[in-house]
């Protein structure tokens, strides 16, 4: 029998965990802190620990911590709340095996200790036979008389109390009586608040919600008395078949009424979901549980085991009436808000109905998840596939209407049930008018006419008669010679690694057989068992050095890593370290490094002038340069060939007219450099390189546009591993939307693969400047929606920000005032409109218009003008521009641009009306590296810095000389703005760790701290022009480990 050992401070939570858990073969002991826990330890030896996190004194994870240091270490499964995931991936990799989320399902609970159980080799407890949840044997009463109901038979019984038929002897009908879970009756306050809510709930009146009758008591027990209905829960329903569109929109128009109906009382529902929705006889609709989801909730926060649906309204369903329900059946219908324990509105139902809504319309669930942490994370970060793409037949707008429903900022979502209701009653009148019919009719004709077209001009038919005599013979030609298509493989995907948004994984690498992960984060380095989860810390980063793994020594007790300081942008050190334990190793300074696959090598590109490729030993020694670079060149990424002969390797030039990036190979004996393709998309925010045993190399290719720049997929090409050349033609992996992919490894005999995949989000937020410009307050994210937002500039009263956002598919131009939700469109057009900059009168908007905006300074791009007050957009000028334009912000100073010429950035003032203008000045450039600049505010000076330095130059138009400026103690510096005042920069700082910190720089030097960005890794700042605010970039990525076979 196993032993179990719950750790909580709150008796409420002990005892309602303990009544789940001893309704199985286990053992179960309390502790109520962390000392009475270790004592606990001693005495009993329990196999698993339930540990709550939030504990006064010595939290749940210093326990954790503490224990693993003992040679007795149970199972152990953290405790833990909406909005702590973070603290609970922290309690995992100091040595928790799980951790599950509250408030959780009895099911989910026990599947949970099943599985930690099994894992540990403990036999695996069974239910026991009796029931539990009411205090009586179930048949005891049936026969008697409770209040003025007579008990005729017990529907059901489980873990949520007993629910039986009765006959109500006043009014003569029948109903149902459900008796509450003896544990409520012990605590006054929530059942006060239970019976408040259950008393709004019965004021009430509709024909598609479930009447509550009464709430009485007996012998000390409280029951609920309530409408007996016969039919089917919604979740039996998808469960037996999918809904036809005019069923799903019939009930879905019932529903919109109750929730309309109730709202208007001022009653929130906060549980919506399948088990909680009914449907009678003539497809009546039903909505359970109002007004007792709170109570639910309030339930599980005294219990930490109950089930939401365990006050269901009696019917012929027992496992909907008197099982705790399916495990995850809450969580998955979530609002974002409930699941980050915000205050709560009407517009969280309207989010779980559309949950709800896209699983009745595809037969899948919105947030699809096997743990509530998979659920969670979802809920909040990720965007549901398609619904038409899942299920062709349902029309267009019911995809809108979904989507509407399923926004994750509840001021984008449906307002009101009564909007929503509308907007259906309109979708089902054209559908049974035909129209809505027509319009998919009509896209399905647009999408194939092209290849119509194509035939009918090659064959020049246009009988239809004669056309599918051809298109007959074809089919029957084809029929008869093709051969059988070779088997499609299906790639198989998994997540391992589960960090939240603020701690984004940044690098992964598995073992060579396949059982382990080294991966990094902020917070440092660690070894993950791939297939049990179990997570090892290695090193701690400290706040200035992050430590990444780069690869596995052949025996698999070592790594190859690299540190970075911070705000460096390239390693600053090659390290080994044991995963035994111990103090890690320095094998050289200022240099990355990759392994040979028989660990007696290490390649490694030197980030200190002269560039290029070295080889080394094993530990660093004797290094030799095999590939110089040219000044216009650099070094993306490096793999070895399987045999150890050959490197591949991502070279890119930056010439002064195009910008080129291959995929060479380099023999090591002889020196010779093999092409093996080119592609400028190869140029990936995160880059990755794989060389397989069977001549595969897997790479990063960035999609085009008008997909983001952030934006990539896995694709692979055949080489011959002796000569390095290609042997194919490339070919895609992965068609992930919207995701970053790169950082691969793979295991020695290819079939598996490490994955990095990850997605970011840019917002734009505005805070309130003082103390002269060097602290900020009152922050707030002002865009509101799930797209990218990019601020440049300001309307000059100060009172709106003007951004570029892809919030409509390709970038166009808004502006938002910052008193206000939502931003009003300026400029948009068929190309990427972008960059908005004012003219120093304010009259003009100047903007770029490119077709690729991620083309790099090969690209040419027209810089347009457009009124401030609207209007069409007109040309300026067109150049291959270095970095982008800016104006002066005192009235009459001039706007101006710098254009790439030779190995110069050749600076040249332009007039909103008149074009281009007579040169300023000209700066030596390396073409391998990147620069960012900015116009003073009196159009006197330029600031320019080197992406990834600390060092900022001050270049005087006229007269002066120039001034390097110098910022003690940061470095990685990739943005920069002048203050309002022109008396100091608004400089961003860059880290390794994805900590972006935003400063404000004196010309001493001497910089203050404004705001910092955790996870996103960039940030700029843009001051008002009054000085008062500052408009910021920020944003978030989630980046994991994932691991794919069969690619």
């Amino acid at each position: 029998m196993p032993k179990i050992l719950i750790v909580d401070d709150e008796e409420a939570a002990r005892y309602g965990i303990r009544r789940v858990l001893e309704n199985q073969d286990t053992e179960v002991f309390e502790a109520a802190n962390a000392a009475a826990a270790r004592a606990a330890i001693n005495e009993y030896r329990p196999d698993l620990m339930l540990v709550d996190i939030n504990m006064p004194g010595e939290d749940g994870v210093a326990l954790v911590k503490s224990l693993s240091h003992s040679r007795f270490r149970p199972v152990v499964i953290m405790v833990t709340s909406y909005g702590t995931a973070k603290v609970a991936v922290e309690a995992m990799k100091a040595g928790a095996h799980d951790y599950i989320t509250k408030p959780f399902e009895i099911e989910e609970l026990r599947s949970i200790v099943k599985r930690a159980l099994e894992r540990n080799g403990t036999t695996v407890f069974s239910p026991k036979t009796q029931e539990q949840g009411f205090r009586r044997e179930g048949n005891e009463i049936i026969g008697q008389t409770i209040s003025h109901y007579r008990i005729l038979e017990k529907l059901g019984g489980g873990g949520m109390g007993v629910v039986y038929k009765a006959d109500d002897t006043r009014l003569g009908r029948s109903v149902a009586l459900k008796f509450l879970p003896e544990e409520l009756s012990r605590h006054p306050q929530a059942l006060e608040r239970f019976q408040r809510e259950a008393r709004a709930a019965s004021s009430l009146n509709h024909p598609n919600i479930c009447t509550l009758y009464e709430i009485d008591e007996w012998e000390g027990q409280p029951f609920i008395v309530m409408e007996l209905l016969e039919g089917q829960t919604l979740k039996q329903r998808m469960a037996e078949r999918a809904f036809e569109v005019a069923v799903l929109l019939d009930l879905s128009i019932q529903m919109a009424e109750a929730l309309e109906a109730t709202h208007a009382k001022g009653i929130v529902h906060r549980d919506i979901k399948p088990a909680n929705i009914f449907v009678i006889q003539r497809e009546q609709l039903k909505i359970l549980d109002f007004g007792l989801a709170k109570l639910v909730s309030e339930r599980r926060q005294v219990a930490e085991a109950a089930s939401s649906s365990g006050l269901s309204t009696a019917v012929n369903d027992i496992e909907a009436l008197t099982s705790p329900g399916v495990a995850m059946g809450t969580v998955a219908y979530m609002s974002p808000e409930q699941a980050r324990g915000e205050e709560l509105d009407a517009r969280t139902d309207l989010f779980s109905f559309g949950a709800v809504l896209y699983e009745m319309a595809t037969g899948r669930q919105a947030f699809p998840g096997n743990t509530s942490a998979v659920i969670f994370e979802a809920l909040l970060n990720r965007t549901p596939a398609s619904p038409v793409r899942l299920n062709p037949k349902l029309p267009g707008e019911l995809e809108r209407i979904i989507g509407k429903l399923l926004e994750k900022d509840r001021n984008l979502r449906y307002q009101t049930a009564s909007d929503l209701r509308a907007d259906l009653q309109r979708l089902k009148r054209d559908i049974d008018s035909g129209r809505a019919q027509s319009s998919n009719a009509s896209q399905a004709v647009a999408s194939v006419k092209p290849v119509a077209s194509k035939t009918t001009a090659r064959r020049r038919f246009r009988l239809a008669a004669v056309l599918l005599a051809v298109l007959a013979f074809a089919s029957l030609l084809v029929w008869r010679t093709r051969r059988a298509p070779e088997p499609q493989l299906h790639l198989k995907e998994r997540r391992v690694t589960a960090n939240p948004a603020e701690m984004p994984v940044t690098a992964a690498v598995i073992s060579s057989d396949g059982k382990y992960l080294a991966y990094s984060d902020e917070t440092g380095m660690y070894i993950q068992l791939i297939e049990t989860g179990e997570v090892h810390r290695l090193l701690q980063n400290t706040g200035e050095t992050t430590y990444l793994p780069t690869g596995w020594y052949p025996d698999g007790t070592k790594l190859l890593a690299v540190t970075t300081q911070a705000g460096q942008t390239r390693p600053t050190s090659l390290w080994t370290v044991s995963i035994l334990g111990g103090v890690p190793r320095k094998l050289r300074d200022n240099v990355g490094g990759i392994l040979s696959p028989d660990g007696s090598r290490i390649c490694s590109v030197s980030g200190v002038e002269p560039a290029g490729m070295w080889l080394m030993g094993a530990n660093g020694e004797d290094p030799k340069k095999i590939l110089s670079l040219n000044r216009d060149e650099g070094l993306l990424e490096g793999a070895w060939s399987p045999d150890g002969n050959r490197i591949a390797y991502l070279r890119f030039r930056q010439a002064t007219d195009k910008f080129e990036v291959s995929l060479e190979s380099l023999d090591l004996k002889s020196g010779q450099v093999v092409p093996i393709l080119s592609d400028p998309r190869l140029g990936v925010r995160i880059a990755g390189l794989c060389w397989l045993h069977d001549g595969r190399i897997i790479y990063s290719l960035r999609e085009p546009p008008p997909s983001s720049q952030f934006e990539s997929s896995l694709w692979e090409i055949k080489t011959d591993i002796r000569t390095g050349r290609p042997t194919g033609t490339p070919r895609r992996i992965t068609n992930w939307v919207g995701l970053a992919v790169g950082g691969q490894s793979a295991t020695l005999d290819g079939k598996r693969l490490a994955v990095l995949k990850s997605t970011s989000q840019g917002d734009v937020y505005v805070g309130e400047l003082e103390a002269s410009g060097t602290r900020l307050k009152s922050i707030r994210r002002l865009t509101l929606d799930q797209r990218n937002d990019f601020p440049t500039t300001w309307t000059p009263d100060s009172k709106a920000i003007l951004f570029t956002s892809d919030r409509n598919g390709t970038f166009d131009i808004f502006k938002q005032s910052i008193n206000q939700p939502s931003a009003d469109p300026l400029v948009s057009g068929p190309d990427q409109e972008m960059i908005p900059r004012l003219s120093s009168d304010g009259s003009w908007i100047l903007y770029w218009a490119t077709t690729d905006p991620y083309g790099g300074w090969n690209s040419v791009v027209r810089l347009m003008r457009v009124p401030i007050a609207g209007g069409p957009g007109e040309q300026v000028l067109t150049a291959r521009m270095f970095d982008t334009h800016r104006c002066g912000r005192l009235p009459g100073t001039p706007c101006v641009f710098p254009e790439l010429k030779g190995g110069q950035a050749v600076f040249y003032t332009f007039d909103p009306l008149a074009g281009k203008g007579p040169e300023l000045t000209r700066i030596d450039l390396n073409l391998s590296s990147s620069y960012h600049w900015n116009l003073s505010p009196d159009a006197s000076q330029i600031a320019i810095l080197t992406e990834g330095e600390g060092r900022i130059k001050i270049i005087p138009l006229k007269g002066k000389p120039q001034q390097t400026l110098t910022v003690d103690g940061w470095a990685g510096f990739n943005a920069l703005d002048w203050s309002a005042d022109g008396k100091g920069l608004i400089v961003s700082s860059w880290s390794p760790s994805q900590v972006a910190t935003l400063l404000h720089v004196d010309f001493t030097g001497r910089a203050h701290v404004l705001w910092q960005v955790k996870g996103y890794g960039q940030t700029w700042g843009v001051p008002s022009p009054d000085g008062r605010y500052l408009a910021m970039e920020g944003g978030t990525t989630e980046s994991n480990a994932w691991i794919i076979e069969n690619f």
